[in-house]
């Protein structure tokens, strides 16, 4: 196994005389560091794929809440399941996208009546992504969260 030897001084014992103290590399020290390399690479691609999927999930969503609001002149949906079905249907893509937030909140460990409650907020949380990419749907976010407030529903 051959090794690398480094002229500079270590930086672990600060030894003055480099002379004195070397600092060797081992192969296996650099095997290591190209896994931890190759490791990083990995963490960064993962994200930068959650990015696009994400990117394209919200796209697709505030696409279809400007048009159910601005082209078609529907009031906001205030119901979470029509709300799932109104954006599965219009977009096939975005199947699953709701549960998966939904599923982010623990619904498993709630009761009932929490987890109808938490369906509502995912359902405001995708109303403040969505105009966060298209500032014109906050009427709809807005309007939504009024009326949630108002009835005391959330």
């Amino acid at each position: 196994m051959s090794t690398k030897v480094s002229v500079r001084k270590c930086k672990i014992c600060t030894k003055a005389n480099p002379e004195e103290h070397w600092r060797k590399l081992t192969e296996f020290s650099l095997a290591k560091n190209n896994a931890t390399s190759q490791g990083l690479f990995v963490i960064e691609s993962d994200l930068n794929n959650f990015r696009d999927f994400l990117n394209d999930k919200v796209q697709r969503l505030a696409t279809i809440l400007y048009k159910h609001q601005h082209h078609e002149h529907q009031k906001p949906i205030i119901d979470p399941n029509k709300f799932v079905q109104l954006i599965e249907t219009r977009d096939p893509e975005l199947i699953g996208f709701f549960d998966l937030l939904f599923q982010s909140t623990n619904p498993k460990e709630k009761v009932a009546r929490t987890q109808e409650q938490l369906k509502k907020k995912v359902m405001l949380l995708c109303h403040c992504i969505a105009s966060l990419r298209n500032k014109q749907i906050t009427a709809a976010k807005s309007a939504i969260g009024l009326s949630l407030v108002s009835a005391g529903r959330l």
